[in-house]
């Protein structure tokens, strides 16, 4: 689940892509074992909910959002090296 205080009334895609990364990053590459059946947002300002069941998402996602993730890590630590930045 994750927590949004907006004045949005629907639903925004950014929302969404990170709650897709959480969600891949931390469980669907098996960093964490707890069992997740659903992701979840909420809107504390609207009172609005919105939630899919992962067994509804495509496994194609997850691996598009992951790829993705890594290329842009990528990106990153080249930036970072050429500014002279060191990770630890």
């Amino acid at each position: 689940m994750d927590l949004k205080v907006s004045n949005a009334q629907s639903m925004q895609i950014y929302w969404v892509r990170q709650l897709l990364v959480y969600y891949t990053l931390g469980f669907y590459n098996h960093f964490n074992d707890e069992k997740i059946n659903c992701l979840m947002i909420y809107n504390a300002r609207t009172d609005t909910v919105y939630y899919v069941k992962i067994a509804d998402i495509d496994k194609a996602v997850f691996e598009f959002v992951n790829d993705a993730a890594e290329k842009q890590s990528k990106k990153n630590e080249q930036v970072l090296k050429l500014l002279g930045i060191k990770l630890k």
